[in-house]
């Protein structure tokens, strides 16, 4: 590519602070240094494609004792830590203001940004771009596992105004979208714990013909083999409602080079099915062969062995034709006593997945029948109360789902942009007052 006109070409060393210790690796810290409470250690697993990922629950930390005997490098927020290994090599993130000081892994390097002569967000960026991860992946290096050295990090080059003026202008224009991303997320994040909590009184309490959450103080209940419940609700096993289909037996020699893809345990996450695999598919001239495991547009399916055992997933349109594998199961409600959606939400309950983990039978990972499916007791109300119920829960799907969309859109756009801005492509000098 050729250098635009008032950019260079550095190496990520040449734009480093001048001082030691500015691009190093981070320290050997063992499991047995590992506390629940210190100073906080930043794991590989915290480095995200321009953000820290921060789970509360995964947390790490070392004693300061541990610190001074292993002589560690003290990480600072506003550092730039390089992931030296795991896909993708050398994405990197920029250490929050969360703590005072941390620690990180020898797998990661500590980055510190000449801040005189170079924008530390503009470098943010160029790391992440797509381009520079692929020269860093073909540097990496393993027989095990895929890393790249701090040496070879060293060298790789990027492009790069020269002015710092104009990098700083390029990061601006790119953190205004970061900013409207990271406030869609946030916005997804609220609306998925309003259902969380609405799930939970909906589906033990339910809802009244007059719109109100049932109370005890209110309302009459009941003792049921699942605790209280509603006196007009029941407890019954989910096969009263619903049969629990199990897919086809496929042979290494049904599988094509193209056709009908097929569904996988290994398709169903997060309640939905996002992907399927494009190196399994039977062939379409024996779909009448199959046609009673063909899946159907919002179909409710789960995964009946495996990791992802009880794991549920709806299927959209645009994923179809698909055909139903063994070890996959379909919900096929077969009473008009039962709103299918309604059937959907039972399912994803955390009680409905636990029943299954809890109590399925396991030799080396989890493995259920349709019947054991079936078999499991569920609390239910009437059907025009499943709808009422149905008719709240979807309505915040609906606002998830578009801001999800939104939020794709705006990665898109993110993506579109660095390539343009951080190439030169798109120059910003008419906004730093250059012609």
């Amino acid at each position: 590519m050729k250098v635009p006109e008032g950019w260079k070409t550095v190496t990520l060393k040449e734009t480093a602070a001048r001082v030691t210790n500015s691009f190093i690796d981070g320290d050997w810290i063992e499991a047995e240094h590992i506390t629940s409470e210190g100073i906080r250690f930043i794991q590989t697993g915290n480095i995200g494609m321009g953000t820290f990922i921060d789970k509360p629950d995964t947390r790490k930390f070392i004693t300061s004792k541990s610190f001074k005997e292993l002589k560690c490098k003290s990480v600072y927020p506003g550092d730039l830590l390089i992931c030296r290994l795991a896909d993708p090599i050398g994405r990197t993130c920029l250490v929050p203001d969360l703590e005072s000081v941390y620690v990180t892994s020898v797998d990661v390097v500590i980055f510190r940004v000449n801040s005189v002569n170079y924008n530390k967000l503009f470098l943010l960026y160029c790391l992440n771009r797509g381009e520079t991860l692929k020269k860093i992946a073909e540097l990496a290096g393993g027989s095990t596992r895929q890393r790249v050295s701090r040496t070879n990090l060293e060298r790789i080059e990027i492009y790069i105004p020269k002015e710092e003026i104009e990098q700083s202008k390029i990061a601006e224009i790119l953190s205004i979208i970061d900013d409207a991303i990271d406030k869609t997320e946030s916005l997804i994040q609220k609306y998925q714990r309003i259902k969380q909590g609405l799930m939970q009184d909906l589906l033990t309490k339910g809802i009244d013909e007059h719109g109100n959450i049932r109370d005890e103080k209110t309302h009459k209940f009941k003792d049921s083999p699942l605790g209280r419940i509603p006196e007009e609700w029941e407890v019954f096993p989910l096969g009263k409602l619903c049969r629990v289909q199990g897919g086809y037996a496929f042979k290494s020699q049904d599988f094509k080079q193209d056709g009908i893809r097929i569904i996988k345990i290994s398709n169903l996450q997060n309640e939905k099915v996002d992907s399927l695999d494009d190196d399994v598919f039977v062939s379409g001239d024996r779909v009448n062969i199959y046609k009673s495991y063909l899946i159907c547009n919002n179909d409710m399916l789960i995964a009946l062995s495996g990791a992802t055992t009880g794991k549920i997933g709806r299927i959209k349109k645009d994923l179809l034709p698909v055909l139903l594998n063994q070890r996959v199961g379909r919900f096929k409600v077969f009473t008009d006593k039962a709103d299918q959606n309604f059937i959907y939400y039972l399912v994803t309950q955390h009680y409905f997945f636990s029943q299954i983990i809890n109590n399925a039978p396991s030799s080396a990972q989890p493995n259920v029948s349709p019947g054991f499916i079936e078999s499991i007791p569920i609390k239910c109300p009437k059907l025009d109360e499943q709808q009422r119920i149905v008719f709240i829960l979807d309505s915040l799907d609906v606002k998830i789902e578009k801001e999800q969309t939104y939020k794709q859109k705006l990665l898109s756009s993110k993506l579109g942009l660095m390539e343009d801005l951080l190439t030169g492509a798109i120059r910003v000098n008419h906004l730093i007052g250059k012609n």
